[in-house]
């Protein structure tokens, strides 16, 4: 097998870095590689080399998954970590590119079959080991890995489907040119890399539905994706066990508690995306805002809440709180989305001044408790007339709708009587009210 055509893995890895946040990594990756086309720089490697690259390889995959590990990734989540493969397989491609051999022996990724060879060849028995070339190998990987993390699916698609036909295009060009033959299979590629790509989201979808299926808790919320089970035929799983307790200290019983709140929707996944949107500057990378805690009275509480800007005056919050809450969290997991009430001003009883116990709220009013000491947690939660947890992120709505939801969305406005003219608020009060009392 010979090597890939000039700039196509370099193109792969900038197509790899983008497509997953990592651009500049991307970036140095494919000039490492593609630079082999730049100098005539070789070295003459032996066997033990290629396996000392190996080596390095594999150890670089140990200590990422190591520190996710320590950092509170559970060992069944660890494949997301695949996303990292076209770096710590770059000393391999490294030493397969920049050395003399064309190809490297096979029993190089195997302990086994190299004892194996070793022992025969001490033995005087005939060895004639095969050997590969790496370089597409590392390429499907790029890819594969690509399609782990990528945050939009209709790029990976387009991309994919560029690489496969350069690749096709390349190798027609050396086993002699037939147009024709050339436009009939790149169309097929296209064909079945959409098949692939669509079968491979199915695919991963199931897993994560077997994963949370096989989850003795089932509760954990992530406050970046929810995946649903609309348009799945089926009867859904419905577990008795209690997982949070709402104690009324005073006022009315809140008819919902919201964990994590979502504004981009795709194939029955829901997702959390920052965007632009912060006029004070205050909120980080991914939209969130760190904790304030309230100046003034009932600071025996340890009261928290979060101001929209610097300069909105501090919520007046005194007496005793609405509601207190107690559940579970997974202290394994640094961050956890906690459940609260609309209209939620303060959030205080969590922990004492010198815990390290602290909260942070994005833009949708999602708030996330960090470093919890304990597997359970309580906390007591203030309302209002407004939320100091969320505002009203304008720059952040969702105002794509797929094609294949149209119709089922015109369907629904029609029977909820919504019309072009009625204010935000109107028609938030009627989502509200039919998902509050007719949705099941």
């Amino acid at each position: 097998m010979n090597a890939p055509p000039r700039l196509l893995t370099g193109f792969s890895l900038l197509f790899w870095g983008g497509l997953t946040g990592s651009p500049i990594l991307g970036l140095v990756a494919a000039i490492l590689l593609e630079a082999k086309s730049w100098t005539t720089l070789r070295w003459d490697f032996s066997n033990s080399s290629y396996i000392k690259a190996w080596h390095f390889s594999v150890i670089s995959s140990l200590i990422i998954a190591t520190f996710a590990w320590l950092n509170g990734m559970k060992i069944g989540k660890l494949h997301v970590l695949f996303v990292w493969a076209p770096l710590t397989l770059l000393p391999i491609e490294l030493a397969q590119r920049y050395g003399k051999s064309p190809k490297i022996l096979l029993n190089t990724f195997s302990f086994f079959a190299r004892k194996k060879m070793n022992h025969d060849i001490k033995h005087g028995y005939h060895v004639s080991p095969r050997k590969i070339h790496t370089s597409y190998i590392y390429l499907t990987v790029t890819l594969l890995a690509t399609a782990t993390a990528s945050k939009n699916d209709d790029h990976y698609f387009i991309g994919l489907a560029i690489i496969l036909g350069s690749c096709l295009l390349f190798n027609a060009k050396q086993n002699g040119m037939r147009p024709v033959a050339w436009i009939s299979a790149f169309l097929l590629i296209i064909a079945c890399s959409y098949a692939g790509h669509l079968g491979i989201f199915k695919a991963y979808q199931q897993y994560s539905k077997s994963m949370n299926d096989s989850d003795a808790d089932g509760h954990t919320t992530s406050a970046n994706e929810a995946r649903t089970s609309i348009g799945r035929l089926g009867r859904l799983k419905l577990s008795p066990k209690i997982f949070w307790r709402m104690k009324v200290d005073q006022g009315k019983v809140p008819p919902l508690l919201r964990t994590a709140t979502y504004q981009q929707y795709n194939r029955a996944v829901w997702k959390y995306f920052p965007g632009p949107f912060d006029p004070e500057g205050q909120r980080d990378e991914k939209g969130y805002l760190s904790e304030s805690r309230l100046k003034g009275s009932n600071l025996d509480n340890n009261i928290r809440y979060f101001a929209n800007s610097p300069s909105a005056d501090s919520p007046q919050i005194s007496g005793d709180p609405s509601i207190s809450i107690i559940g579970a969290v997974d202290s394994a997991i640094l961050i956890n989305p906690i459940p609260i009430p609309h209209f939620t001003q303060g959030i205080g009883n969590l922990g004492n001044e010198d815990s390290e116990i602290s909260l942070e709220c994005n833009i949708l009013g999602t708030v996330r408790i960090n470093n919890p000491d304990y597997h359970v947690i309580s906390y007591s939660v203030w309302t209002g007339n407004e939320s100091t947890t969320e505002v009203d992120p304008q720059a952040l709505y969702d105002l794509s709708v797929p094609k294949q939801e149209r119709a089922a969305i015109q369907r629904f406005c029609k029977r909820l009587n919504l019309k072009k003219g009625m204010t935000a608020q109107e028609i938030l009060r009627k989502l509200r009210n039919v998902f509050s009392t007719e949705f099941t």
